[in-house]
């Protein structure tokens, strides 16, 4: 799968899969998953019913058209800049089982933060 750089609002892309990271805790409250959970309220209903374990990918189709796939790819969250809270390899778990799903769909593009 090839990746192609693009700035932007992601809630205004027109992919219809999006791709983003949350953490283990059970909280989307900051950055890309806060602006997720306000948008798409079932996306944020999904993921606390899901597996909230490192790696784990949980999604939920929209009205809109839309797929939301929520990577859990940090176990904690938080501001403290002497801490790394992000996973690395939770995020290629996680992109690898997209990769698995995307493998079976012909053209399929996903937006995702960078």
């Amino acid at each position: 799968m090839n990746i192609i750089y693009k700035k932007g609002d992601l809630m205004k892309c027109e992919e219809k899969y999006i791709l983003h990271g949350c953490n283990a805790q059970g909280v989307m409250g900051s950055g890309v998953a806060k602006i997720i959970r306000k948008k798409y309220p079932t996306a944020y209903t999904t993921y606390l019913a899901g597996l909230l374990q490192l790696g784990i990918v949980t999604y939920a189709r929209q009205d809109d058209g839309k797929t939301i796939f929520n990577l859990i790819s940090q176990e904690f969250y938080g501001r403290d800049s002497s801490k790394i809270y992000v996973s690395y390899q939770a995020i290629e778990d996680g992109i690898q089982r997209i990769n698995w799903w995307a493998s079976n769909i012909p053209d399929v593009v996903i937006a995702m933060p960078k």
